[in-house]
C-alpha cells in the first residue's frame, strides 16, 4: 500500500488514499479494481476498459493511478478516441486539486458536448474562485442536463452561484420543478435534499441531522455555509466549511474540496 500522500488539501494537509476508502468497503472495491484491470489487460486499446479501470482506481481514491493510466492511453491512442479520456482526466485532477490542469483537459473535451465534461469545467472553475465563468459553464451544463437526477445535482450548483453572486432573483426559479419524488441515483439525493431545503420543504434541523450521517452527507454542511454565505452570515459559513474539513474522511469529494476553498480564500 502507498505510503505517500496521493495529494494535498487546498490548506497543505497531507492526504491519503486509504484513508478515504471505509473498512467496510475497501475489499469489494479492490476486487473491482482487480477485476478491470484483468479486462484492461486482455484488451488495452480499448476505451471502455480504460475507462472502467480509471473509474475503479478513482473509486479507492488512487487519482494518481488513474491520471497516469489516462495520460498514456491519450499518447497512444487516435485523436477520435481522446476527447472523453481528457474528460476522465479533467475529472481526477479536479479531485486532486489540480484546478488549472482540470481546465485544460476539460476543455479539450468540449466538443463532445456531455454533461460529464461541463459539468467538472464548471467544478474546477468554481473551485479556482472564476464564479463568473463557472456560472456561464453550469449554464451550458443545465442545458443539455437529462434526468431528475444530474438536474438536481447541477441545479443546485447553479443555484449557489447565482446567489454567490449576488443574484438570487435569478435562482429562485430554479426551485419550481423541484419535488420530493424526483428519482435519484448514487448519492444525488443529497443534492435533492438540499434544494427542498432552499425551497423550505426541508428544515434546518433536518439538514443537521442528514449531515451528522458523515461521509458524503457530512459534505453538505459546504453547501449549508454556502448558503450562509450568500446571505451575509460569514462567521456560521466559516464554521460550517470547518467542520468539513476537520471531520470530512471522503477528501474526494466535490463538497470537501469546496469547504477547503472557502477557507482557503479566506485566509
Amino acid at each position: 500500500m502507498n505510503t505517500e500522500p496521493e495529494t494535498y488539501s487546498l490548506l497543505g494537509k497531507p492526504l491519503y488514499a486509504a484513508a478515504a476508502v471505509p473498512a467496510e468497503r475497501r475489499a469489494e472495491l479492490e476486487a473491482a479494481r482487480d477485476e478491470t484491470r484483468a479486462e484492461l489487460e486482455a484488451a488495452p486499446d480499448d476505451v471502455a476498459a480504460i475507462h472502467a479501470h480509471a473509474k475503479s482506481l478513482a473509486a479507492l481514491h488512487e487519482f494518481r493511478a488513474a491520471v497516469a493510466l489516462l495520460s498514456d492511453a491519450i499518447e497512444r491512442l487516435p485523436e477520435s478516441d481522446r476527447a472523453m479520456l481528457y474528460c476522465d482526466r479533467g475529472h481526477y485532477r479536479v479531485n486532486l486539486r489540480e484546478f488549472e490542469l482540470a481546465e485544460a483537459d476539460l476543455l479539450q473535451a468540449t466538443s463532445e458536448d456531455e454533461f460529464e465534461v461541463w459539468y467538472h469545467l464548471a467544478l474546477a472553475r468554481w473551485f479556482s474562485g472564476k464564479f463568473e465563468e463557472a456560472l456561464e459553464t453550469f449554464r451550458r451544463c443545465y442545458a443539455i442536463t437529462e434526468g431528475d437526477s444530474h438536474r438536481a445535482a447541477i441545479t443546485d450548483w447553479l443555484y449557489m452561484c447565482l446567489n454567490r453572486l449576488g443574484r438570487s432573483e435569478e435562482a429562485a426559479p430554479l426551485l419550481e420543478d423541484i419535488h420530493p419524488d424526483m428519482e435519484m441515483t448514487g448519492n444525488n439525493h443529497l443534492y435533492l435534499k438540499q434544494l427542498l431545503f432552499y425551497k423550505g420543504e426541508f428544515s434546518e434541523q433536518e439538514m443537521e441531522e442528514l449531515c451528522a450521517h458523515g461521509g458524503l452527507a457530512l459534505t453538505n454542511n459546504f453547501t449549508m455555509g454556502c448558503w450562509y454565505l450568500a446571505r451575509g452570515d460569514e462567521s456560521r459559513a466559516k464554521q460550517l466549511f470547518q467542520r468539513v474539513v476537520d471531520e470530512g474522511t471522503v477528501w474526494g469529494a466535490f463538497g470537501q474540496i469546496g469547504a477547503e476553498a472557502e477557507l482557503a480564500r479566506a485566509r
